[in-house]
């Protein structure tokens, strides 16, 4: 109703403010308005003990009010009262607005804060490195068999699936595998032993260095002697393909398994249950049927080029051609 006698109400207030006289604005109040204590007709023509510059004052903010939230003052004026005198009631009108939401506006505003949120976790999670970058050292001046000793300030810097990568004071930072990370027991995830930040008390070998293709890998595991033809000569990760078959040798055995070395850059892993062996074996641990020093013949059942992991089986994939007889 309100909006039909705007016209006509606007141009009345705008008079009164030099007349203040309650008869005056009472006639240019349309009728919607004229009965309860907060409609406009009370709010400018209320008699008041303030002066009279005070009381135009308070109409002219009146009337700046209401003519830019024409929308609110259709509501009745009790309902206008109790939403915006009450916290509560405001905090529930704005919970009511966000249920009532779109959902391209919700999903924006999940996105804005996810996004706000993950750049705090970040900022939280600055990690100080061991030297300022000015004071690394290059990586042509690390070789394999290099030990990695308490003055070098050995830290985490983050962690994968796979492994830890640590910042020495290189220019790069050196990933420590989990199958490098205990010579014993199996470490399925890094954070089992550490946590972003943490100074590494492990005694850490250099296991690998290529300054061409900047790489960098540490060892908590002693080292087989190794010449630098034979490093040379290993099979990178990325030229193996799927079902690609296999000799290796189990070089460690734990509760999941097998890693078996293959002659690529990192040893392949060989799940108990890919075992030949594992259906006469059932229940058992896999240190009864696997061994260390054992040959195995395998296939590549899984290449992981960026986590830089191979998964094998000692089972003839099914997808290979069968074997024709001779």
């Amino acid at each position: 109703m309100f909006r039909r006698h705007a016209g006509t109400f606007a141009a009345a207030a705008l008079l009164l403010l030099s007349v203040p006289s309650p008869v005056a604005a009472f006639v240019a109040i349309p009728p919607a308005f004229r009965a309860s204590s907060t409609s406009p007709r009370v709010l400018l023509a209320e008699p008041s003990s303030a002066s009279p510059e005070e009381a135009a004052e308070k109409r002219r903010k009146v009337l700046e009010n209401m003519a830019a939230n024409p929308k609110l003052y259709e509501l009745h004026p009790n309902v206008r009262k109790a939403i915006f005198t009450n916290k509560e009631n405001r905090r529930r009108a704005k919970e009511s607005k966000r249920r009532r939401e779109p959902a391209s506006v919700k999903k924006r505003r999940l996105l804005l804060q996810y996004k706000q949120s993950a750049a705090a976790t970040k900022r939280a999670a600055y990690i100080e490195r061991a030297v300022p970058r000015e004071e690394q050292f290059p990586l042509e001046s690390l070789s394999r068999g290099d030990a990695v000793n308490a003055e070098r300030n050995a830290t985490v810097i983050s962690l994968t699936p796979f492994g830890a990568y640590v910042d020495i004071g290189c220019e790069i930072d050196g990933l420590l595998h989990v199958r490098d990370m205990s010579a014993s027991d199996f470490i399925s995830h890094p954070r089992e032993l550490f946590t972003s930040g943490d100074k590494v008390d492990l005694d850490l070998l250099v296991k690998y260095v290529d300054p061409a293709g900047r790489r960098l890998a540490f060892s908590a595991v002693p080292l087989e002697d190794e010449s630098a033809e034979e490093e040379e000569d290993r099979i990178r990760v990325e030229d193996v393909h799927l079902h690609d078959e296999l000799w290796g040798e189990i070089a460690k055995v734990t509760a999941y398994g097998a890693f078996v070395e293959i002659g690529t850059e990192v040893e392949g892993f060989l799940h108990f249950m890919d075992h030949p062996d594992h259906p006469l074996y059932r229940g058992e641990p896999p240190r009864t049927f696997m061994a260390v020093g054992e040959r195995v013949r395998v296939w590549a059942a899984d290449v992981d080029v960026e986590r830089n992991r191979i998964k094998l089986t000692a089972v003839r994939p099914t997808a290979l051609p069968l074997l024709g007889r001779l």
